[in-house]
């Protein structure tokens, strides 16, 4: 069904929905970021329920990425990631990325990068640990 931005959108329950209403009607996969938190501008949860969407689990012990949401429509599957940029990479690498490698038919393992300036980024990638957290 494609593959877009949906942009942004103001914080505003309403607005959220609307957006993400649209999103799960023409993509089977849709990726959020921000707002996942449990702060009293983080509308992605309720907005993400009254669109219709079960929510799988909200939050993962781990840190980087606590606050990571995860559900299921009839039409597509949802991931909320952090709004922290180093939290919304860590999730999208340890589960949105094997996720989707899946979903096309590919192994779920990511490929490290081939090619010139890789090598140091494949180094720091091999060393890189996400740490558990307490609850």
């Amino acid at each position: 069904r494609g593959s877009r931005s949906i942009g942004s959108w103001i914080d505003d329950l309403e607005a959220t929905v609307s957006a993400i209403a649209d999103a799960i009607a023409s993509h089977d996969i849709v990726l959020l970021t921000g707002g996942v938190s449990k702060g009293q501008y983080d509308y992605v949860p309720a907005a993400l329920k009254q669109a219709g969407v079960a929510e799988v689990f909200h939050g993962v012990a781990q840190k980087p990425g606590k606050p990571f949401w995860f559900g299921r429509s009839p039409l597509a599957t949802v991931f909320g990631l952090p709004g922290n940029p180093v939290s919304t990479h860590t999730v999208f690498r340890r589960y949105v990325a094997p996720f989707i490698r899946q979903h096309l038919g590919q192994s779920p393992d990511l490929v490290q990068q081939k090619g010139e300036g890789f090598d140091e980024f494949n180094e720091v990638l091999s060393r890189a640990r996400v740490i558990g957290a307490e609850n």
